[in-house]
């Protein structure tokens, strides 16, 4: 698809939908999913969302090729990795595989094999990467959230942490980040080695009005003025 035709379909506002909305659509029957995994009965505030996954992420039955053209003939995918079993848990539609940079051996998102994930607020340039396509996908709006990784992490190197893969929420908001990763938290329950796995314990955020989860955060940011001036308070309160 060429940047012309993106900016075609994509209009110059949208608003991002996050997952409260959904739940509230759902619940008070201003829409239904045209798909449910368990009608009748509500999961998780999750239940009926979509969620992409990222490609070196297995989600059965679709195979996992590593933004590759071979390496599901080499590992053919036979079950979901854990989080993606714990997503489906909660009622989550994992709707497909979203496009990576090749292995996830760079930071651009650029796949000779199945083209460059673009940027939908700038059709010209990429999202980057290795999760370009679940990055353009919830830029996008199209979903509340995706699965994505991280194996190489060039600030870990610095640090002199190794290449340790780490799958993670790929969000527009904070408050979505808290509900995927409360639900995709813990082990496997079919894994052996956890003697007592938790199951997903999802806060309850059941209002479609902004919550009070967030009201207030703290953050700290390093300055070399706070270095220099041990002090000064690194914290600054904020309110949302």
């Amino acid at each position: 698809m060429t940047p012309q035709r993106i900016e075609v379909l994509i209009p110059a506002s949208f608003r991002y939908w996050k997952i409260r909305d959904y739940a509230y659509a759902y619940r008070s029957k201003l829409t239904t999913p045209s798909i449910l995994p368990h009608k009748g009965k509500t999961l998780s505030i999750l239940d009926g969302i979509f969620v992409a996954v990222k490609d070196d992420i297995d989600c059965y039955p679709h195979p996992s090729k590593g933004g590759t053209t071979f390496f599901h003939e080499i590992r053919p995918v036979e079950e979901d990795a854990t989080s993606v079993s714990r997503l489906r848990s909660c009622g989550v539609i994992l709707v497909g595989k979203a496009n990576m940079h090749e292995l996830g051996l760079g930071t651009t998102g650029n796949n000779p094999n199945y083209g460059t994930a673009r940027n939908p607020h700038d059709p010209k340039r990429y999202t980057g990467g290795s999760l370009s396509g679940p990055a353009a996908i919830v830029s996008s709006g199209l979903f509340s959230a995706a699965l994505g990784t991280d194996g190489n992490r060039l600030w870990r190197s610095v640090c002199d942490s190794g290449t340790v893969e780490i799958i993670g929420a790929i969000t527009s908001t904070v408050e979505d980040a808290i509900h995927v990763y409360a639900a995709i938290l813990g082990s496997s329950i079919a894994d052996k080695i956890a003697l007592k796995p938790s199951l997903p314990c999802l806060p309850n955020l059941s209002s479609h009005e902004n919550s009070s989860a967030l009201e207030s955060i703290r953050l700290g940011k390093y300055t070399e003025e706070l270095c220099a001036s041990p002090k000064k308070k690194p914290l600054q309160h904020l309110k949302r």
